[in-house]
Order: structure tokens, then C-alpha cells, then sequence
């Protein structure tokens, strides 16, 4: 099988080589376990290069590396366990390539996949996988109109999507019928749009981070108990929101929004008990909304600058032991704070403003 496996990296290396000049192309079919496909494409009068590999097996390794090209396309398709996948792809230095594509499906358990992409434009990468115990990472780089998404079905999963100095590029997370599924975007740059969203699972964890300007967060969570979400982003404005429904009890929701003019914060809890939402805004001309129903909920905003304001609506019972519980602490001059609470006993409620 070792023999086999190196006969057929071989084929894959021979079929990455130029039809003709300026194009390259390379077709890979594996079957079988412990396989190897890896293909090398570019150089310096190469335009386009295309790349597929099929691989159907356990503890298959698929690799395509596309360098110094003006476009490039790849996808990887694995059926199994225990398979890896990467794509690497950056432009030439002169200039970003144009008009590329990564994308990396699996089926099966405890899969990881990997996707750089470094000086593109108007390019895109995905990964899709079905199964446990995945783990998926897109990374890039100086990049520009990138439309990103990883989506994943099971549990035990993790998902991660960087991108660095970024513009009009967007990234996305989606996580189904699991628990104890990760997820993290980090973002720099102008521009950018970030969304997470976690349906039917437990113990679920989304955490996203930008830095820049015109940036928007998005994390919803449907039915997930003991969810927690966060997020943190500053400068000018920026707009963050976090959404728990549908009996997602023993939640917690945090907005961090740091040195930053005119950012927009809100946070959505439906139906949940013993859940928590906490919002810190520092800077000037700021916008904080938390709503809550449910029973034995905690909410908390703290605002620093001028300008400020801040609105808290509870609706839901609590007790001696456990209220709901509301608090707004506004430091600086122009603010504007609201608490309204309705729907029984044992509520607690209050503004301090300096």
C-alpha cells in the first residue's frame, strides 16, 4: 500500500505540469487509505492554474499549492476519516491575482482542512464539512473582495477565519446539530462583514474580533443551551449584534466595542433563563440595546464618553434568590439611559450616571 500510495503522488505531481503555456492543469483520483496527492503549480509565465483531487479512504493527505499566479482555482473533495486537506495560493508581486477559488469538501470524522490565500482580489474560499470532531482554518492575507464561509454538521467541531488587512470582504460560520462546537473570526481592516450562527446545539462558543472601520458583527444562537457569544471590535463605526432564541438557557452575551465613534451594540435574548448580556462601549456617541425575556436574567452596559446611550427592556419573573437584573453605568456628558421591566416580582434595576 506505501508503494501504491507513492506511485500515485507521482501521477499527481506528472499531471500538475503545463497542458501549453500561460495554463496549467491537474486531475487527481485516489481510493484507499493512506494516500498522498500533492500538486505544485506556477511560475513566471503561468496565468491560470486549475487543480482538483478526489480522495475516498481514511488518513488520506491531499495538498495543492498554487504560487505567484495571476489566477487559480482548486477544490479538494474527501469521503472519510482522518483525511487532511490545504490549499495555498498567493499572487505574483507585482500584482493580486484576480477571479480565484479554494474550496475543500469532507465527509466523515475528525477531518482538518486548511486554506491560504495571500494577495488576491475578487476571490473566494470555502470549506464544507459533514461529520465529528472537524477542525477547519481559512487564513488570508491582504486580500480584497473576498466572500469566506466555513459550514460545518456535527459536534465537536472548530472553525477559524482570519483575515488580515482585509477590504469589502465578508467571512462566515455556520454550525448545526452538534455541541460543544468552536467558532472564531478575526478580521482587520475596512469594510468587513462577520456572521456566526449556531442552531440546535450545547455548550456552544463563538468569539469574533475586528479591528478597522465600517465593520459588522453577527452571532446567533438557536437552542443552544449554555451558549456563550463575544464580541469585540473598535474605531469608527462599527456595528454588533448578538441574538440568543429558542430556550438557550444559561447563555451569556458580551459587545466590546474599545476607542471607538459611533458604534452600534445589540443584544437579543428570547426565551431563556439564568442568561447574561454585558455591553462596553468606550468612546463617543455610542448606541447600546439589550432585551431580554425569560426569568432570572442579568443585564449590564457601561458607557465612557460623550454622547452616549443605552436602553435595557426585561420581560420575565424573579425571586429574592434571583432576580432579573438590570444596570447602566454612563461616565461622561450627553448620555441618555433607559431600564423598563415588566412581568412579575423580584426585579432589580439601576443608572448611575457621572
Amino acid at each position: 500500500m506505501k508503494r501504491t500510495s507513492l506511485y500515485l503522488a507521482c501521477l499527481a505531481a506528472l499531471s500538475a505540469a503545463p497542458a501549453f503555456a500561460g495554463v496549467q492543469s491537474a486531475d487527481v483520483t485516489q481510493d484507499g487509505n493512506v494516500n498522498l496527492a500533492t500538486v505544485t503549480q506556477g511560475g513566471a509565465d503561468t496565468q491560470q492554474v486549475d487543480a482538483t483531487v478526489y480522495q475516498g479512504g481514511d488518513y488520506n493527505m491531499a495538498s495543492i499549492s498554487q504560487e505567484g499566479v495571476d489566477g487559480h482555482n482548486a477544490v479538494i473533495n474527501q469521503t472519510g476519516d482522518s483525511n487532511t486537506a490545504d490549499i495555498m495560493a498567493s499572487a505574483p508581486s507585482h500584482t493580486g491575482s484576480t477571479n480565484s477559488s479554494a474550496t475543500i469538501d469532507s465527509v466523515g470524522n475528525y477531518n482538518g482542512a486548511i486554506i491560504w490565500q495571500t494577495d488576491v482580489l475578487d476571490t473566494s474560499a470555502g470549506i464544507t464539512q459533514d461529520g465529528e470532531g472537524h477542525s477547519a482554518v481559512i487564513d488570508q492575507l491582504e486580500v480584497e473582495g473576498s466572500p469566506t464561509f466555513i459550514s460545518q454538521s456535527g459536534s465537536y467541531e472548530m472553525a477559524d477565519i482570519m483575515q488580515t488587512t482585509v477590504a469589502s470582504s465578508s467571512a462566515t460560520i455556520d454550525q448545526l446539530d452538534g455541541y460543544f462546537d468552536q467558532a472564531y473570526i478575526t478580521q482587520s481592516g475596512s469594510a468587513l462583514t462577520a456572521s456566526i450562527m449556531q442552531s440546535a446545539t450545547a455548550m456552544a462558543y463563538a468569539d469574533i474580533t475586528q479591528a478597522g472601520d465600517n465593520l459588522y458583527a453577527s452571532i446567533w444562537q438557536s437552542d443552544v443551551m449554555g451558549a456563550s457569544a463575544t464580541i469585540t471590535n473598535g474605531s469608527l463605526n462599527n456595528w454588533a449584534t448578538i441574538t440568543q432564541s429558542d430556550f438557550s438557557n444559561f447563555a451569556v452575551a458580551n459587545i466590546d466595542q474599545y476607542a471607538a465613534i459611533n458604534s452600534y451594540a445589540d443584544i437579543y435574548q428570547s426565551g431563556a433563563a439564568d442568561s447574561a448580556a454585558y455591553v462596553t462601549q468606550s468612546g463617543d456617541g455610542h448606541f447600546a440595546v439589550v432585551s431580554q425575556s425569560g426569568a432570572y436574567n442579568d443585564a449590564d452596559v457601561w458607557q465612557d464618553g460623550l454622547g452616549n446611550s443605552a436602553f435595557i427592556t426585561q420581560s420575565g419573573t424573579g425571586d429574592a434568590a434571583a432576580h432579573n437584573t438590570a444596570s447602566i453605568a454612563q461616565y461622561g456628558s450627553y448620555d441618555i439611559a433607559s431600564i423598563t421591566q415588566s412581568g412579575g416580582s423580584g426585579n432589580f434595576a439601576s443608572i448611575i450616571q457621572y
